[in-house]
C-alpha cells in the first residue's frame, strides 16, 4: 500500500491546473479570474506550491473536478 505525500497533492493539482488552462486555451490571467482568484495564487498553485482549503474549494467550485481527481487520489 502506497502512501501519498503532501507534496503529491500538491504536484497532482499543478499538473491538473495546468492542463485545464491548457485545455481552455486561456491565460492564467483569465484563468485566474474565473477561479475567482488572483493570479499570483493560481501561479503558486500551477507551480506547485500548494494552497490552504479555501482556494481548494474555490477550485473545486469553479471547475466542477472533484477534489480526489485535483489531488491524484482514486475515489
Amino acid at each position: 500500500m502506497s502512501t501519498t505525500t503532501e507534496g503529491d497533492c500538491y504536484e497532482s493539482l499543478s499538473r491538473t491546473m495546468v492542463l485545464l488552462r491548457e485545455i481552455k486555451g486561456i491565460s492564467m490571467r483569465e484563468h485566474a479570474r474565473q477561479l475567482g482568484m488572483s493570479p499570483a495564487t493560481l501561479s503558486r498553485v500551477e507551480a506547485g506550491k500548494g494552497c490552504d482549503l479555501k482556494t481548494l474549494c474555490a477550485i473545486h467550485n469553479a471547475t466542477g473536478v472533484k477534489l480526489h481527481t485535483l489531488l491524484g487520489e482514486k475515489p
